[in-house]
């Protein structure tokens, strides 16, 4: 009897403690966070939740976390003139599918984020948004998707011609297994189809722009000035002789007088030095200024583009 009794008292000892003190929790494997999708969604975000700087040292953003550098420069290189014609203000975005909830309208955020576009002029509101959707499953790039996104001023752009950026990345992603080749594809062919619809335009006051960071040509030596000084010389030169006629006309080089002893008078011809002494000269001062990288964004128009797709 007493034993029944103790190893009950045990049991409910054992129990109680159990209740009373707090157990750790069973650590299971973590679960992956999902990202959750933010472009292009409808509700107000600050910003539309991009926080890049609106000037960027090249024309594609993000592009180093998915195509080489050369690739990234190849474009720089086309988008620059492209810029500087007044034909297009392109930026480029590469964005993980995760990250986007519409895709036409995370290509017109992004045109509004970065304020793409000339702000007056005949080409004011040309800008572009080109961004690619970009699927990546197990690690792997499985899919892309190009958006875009355009101003109003660019009217001759066609929304058919313009989806043919789609497709052709696509294209080229099947065949090559390489999105980089598919971003090349797609880059080369909007350059060539822009110029297609329009001619570069420069305002009065501008002049064409190298493209990168290659220097402006040296104007040519205007030789007007040299035949200005020469046909100043000589008058100059021929006044000179006038006045000395006049002056022997005159007498004024001949001397006379009455006494035996005659002596001529004649003026000490020397030079007269205008310049005034300087106690220091100033030193030089180069024009050049020093090379920095080229910052490259949006002009400045905040109107939105007018066109998704």
């Amino acid at each position: 009897m007493k034993l029944k009794t103790l190893f009950f008292a045990t049991i409910l000892i054992l129990m109680a403690f159990v209740m009373i003190v707090p157990t750790q929790p069973v650590h299971a494997s973590p679960i992956p966070q999902q990202t959750i999708p933010w472009c292009g969604t409808t509700s107000e975000v600050q910003n539309y939740g991009f926080s890049m700087p609106l000037q960027q040292p090249h024309w594609t953003v993000n592009g180093e976390s998915y195509v080489s550098q050369s690739a990234i420069d190849e474009v720089d290189a086309l988008y620059d003139s492209l810029n500087n014609d007044n034909i297009a203000n392109t930026m480029i975005l590469f964005i993980d599918r995760n990250e986007v909830s519409n895709g036409s309208g995370c290509a017109g955020h992004f045109f509004f984020y970065m304020q793409l576009g000339n702000v007056d002029g005949p080409r004011m509101a040309n800008g572009m948004a080109i961004i690619f959707i970009v699927t990546k499953t197990e690690g792997q790039i499985t899919d892309v998707k190009v958006n875009y996104s355009v101003g109003g001023n660019l009217s001759a752009l066609q929304p058919v011609d313009l989806m043919e950026m789609d497709i052709m990345a696509k294209d080229a992603l099947a065949r090559t297994g390489s999105l980089e080749e598919a971003y090349l594809t797609v880059m080369r062919y909007f350059e060539q189809y822009a110029r297609s619809k329009y001619e570069p335009y420069y305002p009065p006051t501008q002049t064409p722009q190298p493209a990168g960071n290659a220097q402006p040509t040296v104007p040519t030596v205007n030789h007007l000035s040299f035949w200005d000084t020469l046909c100043l010389s000589v008058i100059c030169f021929v006044g000179f002789l006038f006045f000395l006629w006049i002056c022997s006309k005159l007498g004024l080089f001949s001397g006379t007088g009455h006494s035996s002893t005659t002596t001529n008078w004649s003026p000490t011809v020397g030079t007269h030095n205008n310049s005034r002494p300087t106690s220091s000269s100033r030193p030089h001062q180069s024009n050049s200024r020093p090379s920095s990288p080229p910052s490259r964004g949006g002009g400045g128009n905040k109107s939105g583009p007018t066109r998704v797709g």
